[in-house]
Parts: structure tokens; C-alpha cells; sequence
């Protein structure tokens, strides 16, 4: 027999049998990891929910969740592939509301609903909404007959589903109508409609109570503005701000008023 032959035929067997003993060890190693999802301790068994009315709810729907299998037949409730994100985005979609979702080790979910202060209302075609200070839609409204805050409505808007979670104002804008609001108190005004147009959402109309409207550019200084504006207020409009229509704070430093005629 060839000695070549021979110790090629050799080196290809001992070759052949590490293969298989590493295919061996490694489809041990794989058992055992897949099995190790599946071990009682890293399962997800405890659900905390702070700040929520209506626990029982929500932890069937969480529960339900986790119970499931996920595309590889592995348990969705292990802890090391419950994917808080996901969580978060489920409770948002489903209309329970904003959560922050954490894991505790080894088998802890906690669910909490921080507490914020409603500030305005958004209704779209379907639902109204609670809106936080940064403009984000927080919270789920009923729809009341006369609005408890003030409301925003964007004229010639779409009939696009809204969500919890969404920006219906953006960081600038909310920030211009923070300061805004600070500065109607001081003239003992109160906001009722916040109107912005689709097609221009620079610009924007702050109805009162008291039956006339503001018009603003989000991108002005908003403290520039409510300063001058006190200042109209009290040397040039006096005893007439019963009679105002509007004023107009769109064009830079000039300022313009409208009194309704008396008959």
C-alpha cells in the first residue's frame, strides 16, 4: 500500500472524527442553551404596575404576551428575550398609555405609568387626548362638551390615526405656548383654542375666553411678544379690550388690532 495514501487516509479519519466530535459538542452546548430558556427561574413570573387603575387588565394582556413563543419556539416570558421596547409599544398601540417598562433579575417585570399634569386636549377624527407640556399625546380624553383645557386643532389636518405617544406639537412650539400661557395669567387672560393650519404650522391663532384671538409666529421670541403685548394692552387699547377682535403679532416689530364696531 502507498505510505501517501495511507497517511492521507489517516490525517482525513482523525480530521473526519474531530469534525463529528465537534458537531457533537456543539449541538450538546446548543441543547443545553436552548433548554436553558426554558428554565423556571429565568421565566418572567412577577408583574408590578404602579400608577394604574385597572391592574387586573393589564396583566392578563401581559401575561398572555409573555406566554407566548417566539419564531425560533423559545419562550417570549424568558427573561433575557422579554424585550422592554416592545412591551412599551404594545401598551402604547393598545391604548393603556405611556409606561416606563423595567426588568428585575431573575424573573421581574415592573410597569409604571409616571404622572403627568394634563395641559391641553387633541381630538382627532376618532379619539381625544390628553397633551403633556412637551406636546406628546399622553393620555387617552373623554370627549366633553366643553373643553376643560385648552384644545388644538389643526385645520385641514389629514384623518391619520393618532396614537398615544405621538408629538402633536413639536419641542419649539410647545415652548412658545408654555411661555405664552405664563404671560396671559399676568393680564388675567385664559387660552381656549390653540389653531394652527396644516399647510403653515409656523403660525398660529390662541383664541381666549374673553371671545378675541391672538395671532403669532411660533418662530418669534415668545417673551418679546407678551411683553409688547401687555404694553398694547395698557397704553393704547385701555377700557377697549372689551371690544377687541384680534391682534396680530406676525409681522416683526409692528403690531396690529382690530376693535368690533359698536352700533
Amino acid at each position: 500500500m502507498d505510505l501517501k495514501a495511507y497517511y492521507r487516509q489517516k490525517r482525513r479519519a482523525v480530521f473526519l472524527r474531530k469534525i463529528i466530535i465537534g458537531a457533537f459538542i456543539l449541538a450538546v452546548f446548543l441543547l443545553a442553551a436552548w433548554g436553558l430558556f426554558w428554565a423556571p427561574f429565568l421565566r418572567i413570573k412577577n408583574i408590578d404596575i404602579k400608577n394604574y387603575s385597572n391592574e387586573l387588565i393589564l396583566k392578563n394582556k401581559i401575561s398572555r404576551r409573555l406566554g407566548e413563543k417566539n419564531m425560533f419556539f423559545l419562550p417570549a416570558g424568558n427573561f433575557f428575550l422579554v424585550s422592554t421596547a416592545k412591551i412599551v409599544d404594545l401598551l402604547r398601540t393598545d391604548g393603556f398609555g405611556l409606561a416606563i417598562v423595567e426588568k428585575k433579575f431573575p424573573k421581574t417585570l415592573i410597569i409604571s405609568f409616571p404622572k403627568t399634569k394634563p395641559w391641553l386636549i387633541f381630538c382627532s377624527k376618532e379619539d381625544c387626548f390628553y397633551v403633556n407640556e412637551f406636546g406628546i399625546l399622553a393620555d387617552i380624553a373623554p370627549k366633553f362638551s366643553e373643553n376643560p383645557l385648552p384644545e388644538i386643532v389643526i385645520v385641514g389636518a389629514s384623518a391619520a390615526t393618532r396614537r398615544l405617544g405621538e408629538n402633536v406639537l413639536d419641542e419649539s412650539q410647545a415652548r412658545f405656548l408654555r411661555v405664552a400661557f405664563d404671560y396671559l395669567k399676568n393680564i388675567e387672560a385664559e387660552a381656549n383654542k390653540i389653531e394652527f393650519q396644516e399647510s403653515n404650522a409656523a403660525d398660529a391663532k390662541i383664541f381666549l375666553k374673553e371671545g378675541w384671538f391672538i395671532y403669532v409666529s411660533l418662530s418669534s421670541d415668545p417673551q418679546k411678544i407678551f411683553s409688547d403685548f401687555k404694553l398694547l394692552l395698557e397704553e393704547k387699547i385701555k377700557d377697549g379690550r372689551n371690544r377687541l377682535e384680534y391682534v396680530d403679532f406676525r409681522f416683526g416689530n409692528k403690531a396690529f388690532y382690530k376693535l368690533k364696531t359698536i352700533n
